[in-house]
């Protein structure tokens, strides 16, 4: 979501949720295949992907998503659904536009220390070699203080990106995957607040270290080692450009963190392996009494795997694309056609035969919609998201094997005046047998996820209602709909738009 353009232009590092990643505390992240797992590593706080991206047709399933433009290869060698509709986001007094991240904290405070320098410059070393990649100019690293690093971190989730939030939030209210007082907001600086211990900035090039961690345990230089695979990411493939061409949805924007993030995870893993003792290495795993522990573990299940998703999923992406560890040009050369969906990241094996997501767009809506509703948000929910929603109700191997046959959607959430909402998504399944598998899981999902009062089914449709909401659930050869809705009416309006 993880996180979007706000946390995944500052790829924050941490020694906690690598671990937890690693110790697969959250439960397994399944892929099609699975392939080794990196050696234990410390690794970042992860991204959440929050980009909405712009507006019953669904293009050829020969057509593809564009890829970003190529670049060229380096050089170097190789929770259960509310029944009435949840309470409207908290309006937020934004910093200026004055404000910047840049111009947080002293001259004296961000200030390169010359001992740390050093210790940076070692590990660098240390990195490069692992990675196969030389830096094209060495990095300074600058000292920040802890309430300075508040201040950053809040500088840098501007007028625009508060509105994502607020608007993923309010997605995440009406599935049920958050409770109706959960503010992600509030939350997001609550996780990152006292637990980094570093970050490198995409959109600045500044590499940041927390004064408070001097001097550097050994979670602390991890945490470098994962920051300057990073760096080396900008400076030999220009993921800063690779991060805004991704943002065009949120799926895809998760896919592209997946990789920056997966890359950096092995990385530092083998990095870890070839310099630190046996000893330092145990001494990073995650302790049940650890403040971070705990304050992750308390975070709503749909954030902990979105956090976790990039370094999990995304390791085992990376190591299913090399020769062997420690070999690079395969690895190297996905950032000329980087992943573009959640579902190339799950089953690497279709980013490797090219399938793409299936393009999906949606009617405008009827009369009534277009005058009394007002658009939150229009964009895809991937494989991923799906699979994350369908086990708030379902077994997870019931959700994983329901999502698996994903092949493109688009959904469309609105508001009224009054502050109802109403979701409609489209999905496309790769076959007929996947489009019916998904239909049967969501009907059971659908009972499951709370009492409804009234319940209506054929072969291809099902309808329940309950006072404040209703659902309609259809299937139509290789599509099902879903329209979740404040009451009949409303739903009504909805499935004149799919007849």
């Amino acid at each position: 979501m993880m996180p979007g353009r706000f946390l995944a232009s500052a790829l924050i590092l941490t020694g906690l949720l690598g671990s937890l990643a690693c110790s697969n505390a959250s439960g397994p992240i399944e892929t099609a295949t699975p392939t080794r797992l990196p050696t234990l590593t410390a690794s970042p706080t992860p991204t959440v992907t929050l980009l909405p991206s712009p507006s019953l047709t669904v293009n050829s399933p020969g057509a593809t998503e564009p890829t970003p433009e190529q670049v060229a290869s380096p050089a170097a060698p190789a929770a259960k659904q509310p029944a009435t509709p949840a309470p409207e986001p908290t309006n937020r007094p934004v910093l200026s536009d004055a404000v910047t991240p840049a111009a947080i904290g002293s001259t004296e405070a961000r200030t390169a220390d010359p001992r740390l320098t050093r210790i940076v410059q070692k590990i660098s070393v240390g990195v490069s070699e692992t990675r196969g990649l030389t830096f094209l100019e060495p990095l300074a690293p600058q000292l920040i203080t802890r309430p300075e690093l508040t201040e950053y971190l809040a500088a840098t989730i501007d007028a625009e990106d508060q509105d994502e939030l607020a608007r993923l939030q309010e997605l995440h209210w009406l599935l049920g995957l958050l409770d109706p007082s959960v503010e992600l907001y509030d939350l997001f600086l609550d996780l990152l607040g006292e637990q980094v211990l570093g970050l490198f900035n995409l959109e600045t090039d500044e590499l940041l270290v927390v004064a408070e961690t001097l001097p550097l345990d050994t979670a602390g230089k991890l945490t470098m080692a994962h920051e300057l695979v990073h760096a080396l990411q900008q400076q030999r493939f220009d993921a800063r450009r690779l991060v805004e061409e991704s943002e065009t949805n949120q799926d895809r924007e998760l896919a592209m963190t997946a990789l920056l993030e997966g890359d950096a995870t092995v990385a530092s893993g083998l990095y870890a392996a070839a310099n630190l003792t046996m000893a330092e290495m145990l001494d990073l795993l995650p302790k049940a009494e650890d403040t971070e522990v705990q304050v992750f573990q308390s975070a709503p299940p749909v954030i902990q795997k979105t956090l976790l998703f990039p370094y999990q999923a995304g390791a085992e992406f990376v190591s299913s694309v090399q020769q062997a560890p420690g070999i690079w040009r395969q690895v190297n050369q996905i950032y000329s056609r980087p992943p573009v969906s959640t579902e190339q990241i799950l089953h690497p094996a279709k980013y490797k035969s090219g399938e793409n997501p299936i393009p999906v767009s949606l009617p405008p809506g009827g009369p009534a919609i277009q005058e009394d509703w007002e658009l939150v948000m229009e964009d895809v929910l991937g494989e991923f998201l799906l699979r994350t929603y369908l086990e708030t109700s379902l077994p997870r191997p019931q959700a994983v094997k329901a999502a698996s046959g994903w092949g493109g959607d688009r959904f469309r959430l609105l508001r009224d005046d009054s502050g109802r909402r109403l979701f409609v998504a489209v999905i496309v399944w790769d076959t007929t047998i996947d489009a019916r598998e998904f239909f049967e899981a969501y009907k059971e999902f659908t009972v499951r996820a709370q009492r409804w009062e009234s319940h209506e089914e054929d072969e291809n449709m099902a309808v329940w209602h309950t006072p404040g909401r209703s659902v309609l659930l259809e299937l139509m050869g290789e599509i099902t709909l879903i329209s979740i809705a404040p009451g009949q009416e409303t739903l009504d309006l909805i499935a004149k738009d799919f007849p």
